[in-house]
């Protein structure tokens, strides 16, 4: 998800079948983390810093600010996932936002699995 401040949000989806089924909460958000993790593995620190410059060349007021939202919080049965799974995010070097500030994450969630 790229959010633009003030311009709204592009989402980047795909569709992707487990082939079998998934038998828990802590398989599911695991299953999710893990995708992500493959994506947030190809923004190597190079890209990263032309991305950053793109931002800054745009527009000088512009920022660049690289985070990953997941679908748990401190309310409801997710809760007993929060530290195994922002561990496994956080471990890669990358700022982890929960319930109620993981918005991206929640939204697209309801949007798309609801």
């Amino acid at each position: 998800l790229v959010h633009r401040v003030g311009k709204g949000a592009i989402a980047f989806l795909k569709k992707i079948i487990i082939p079998r089924p998934i038998h828990s909460l802590r398989e599911k958000i695991s299953t999710e983390i893990t995708l992500t993790q493959e994506i947030a593995y190809m923004f190597t620190p190079e890209l990263i810093d032309q991305i950053h410059e793109a931002v800054l060349t745009a527009d000088e007021t512009n920022h660049l600010d690289l985070e990953i939202h997941i679908d748990i919080g401190s309310q409801g049965p997710t809760k007993e996932l929060i530290k195994e799974m922002v561990g496994r995010v956080s471990g890669m070097g990358f700022d982890v936002k929960i319930k109620p500030y993981s918005t991206a994450a929640s939204s697209l969630a309801n949007r798309y699995t609801k």
